[in-house]
């Protein structure tokens, strides 16, 4: 199981949309030390993105998170 989900981080599938993400959004941070709400947004996307990039992979192999 480690040796499926290691490959599936190096993939396109995980690659790509990850790469899109951080490229599309990267523009907001900068070196201010204080923390502004649009990182809480982007933060939550992220998120689920991940949450959905993973899913698909646990279905495809009939696993759930119960």
């Amino acid at each position: 199981m480690f040796d499926i989900i290691i490959n599936f981080f190096k993939s396109p599938r995980w690659k790509a949309p990850i790469l899109t993400f951080i490229e599309e959004n990267c523009i907001i941070f900068d070196d201010e030390e204080e923390n502004k709400f649009e990182f809480t947004t982007v933060h939550e996307e992220f998120r689920r993105l991940v949450e959905e990039l993973l899913g698909s992979m646990m279905a495809e192999l009939g696993l759930t998170d119960k």
